[in-house]
């Protein structure tokens, strides 16, 4: 499954852990229990080993900063999340 077809719903994003589990603990992402990710949660979960520093070298071109960093910034919205996993990762 590609990052933004699990990012297609707001609920399924965090910020502050890759990933969260249905009480909001912080989880592994590839974890069962995982049911929010950020990003880069999302990039691990569903991103090849072999693919994903491409993904990331893309998106560090586009947003400039660490992934984390970006997704954690506190005006940063869902929609902007979901729209560079789709340009970084078809």
């Amino acid at each position: 499954m590609k990052p933004s077809q699990l990012l297609n719903r707001k609920s399924r994003w965090t910020q502050g852990a890759y990933a969260r589990d249905k009480n909001g603990h912080p989880v592994y992402p590839r974890s069962t229990q995982a049911i929010r990710w950020c990003a880069e949660g999302l990039l691990y979960r569903c991103v090849p080993d072999s693919k994903r520093m491409r993904a990331f070298n893309l998106i560090q071109k586009i947003t400039i900063r660490p992934l984390s960093i970006w997704n954690d910034d506190p005006k940063r919205k869902w929609t902007e999340v979901r729209d560079l996993l789709r340009k970084a990762v078809m």
